[in-house]
């Protein structure tokens, strides 16, 4: 979870990056000076994109889900019931992370150019996320959805089940 927070907001802290720097040099500004402008508010953005990441995956229903899978777990769902499981529960988390760092270019953006509207992109970002999370849950929802659920500590010595 920790690993996909740092590439989220590696990765909307680089687009940030680059869309800030094309708009201060359309503006009339240096390079060296649009990349001065541009890289505290791409770290900020970054940093955001990164927090909600952790939250999504975190507190949203399903947000661990991929990555239990990727951990070897199992469902006993079957592969048809897991992929359909995997890809519903991939994307509240996808999409909330998605539109969370889309959200936060776009308020940097509005630092350097007023007219920026914090909802630009927000719908077409959502779709592509929601489209991408049915994909990659869907696979990984029918690689887990194979084989017998993993039993847990608790379901094999239940004195441990006070403990969870």
């Amino acid at each position: 979870m920790g690993a996909g927070a740092v590439q989220q907001g590696a990765d909307v802290g680089a687009g940030t990056y680059d869309r800030l720097v094309k708009e201060l040099v359309a503006q009339g500004a240096t390079e060296q000076e649009a990349a001065e402008g541009a890289i505290n508010l791409a770290r900020a953005s970054g940093a955001s994109a990164a927090v909600i990441s952790v939250i999504a995956n975190k507190y949203l229903p399903g947000g661990q889900a991929i990555e239990r899978v990727l951990a070897g777990g199992k469902t006993g769902l079957g592969a048809v019931t897991g992929a359909v499981t995997g890809a519903l529960k991939e994307i509240p988390s996808e999409v909330t992370e998605e539109v969370g760092g889309q959200l936060g270019a776009n308020i940097a953006m509005r630092q350097i150019k007023p007219e920026q509207q914090l909802t630009e992109g927000l719908g077409e970002t959502a779709c592509m996320a929601a489209v991408g999370a049915v994909g990659l849950g869907g696979v990984t929802g029918a690689v887990g959805g194979r084989g017998a659920p993993q039993e847990t500590a608790a379901e094999e010595d239940p004195r441990l089940a006070e403990w969870q």
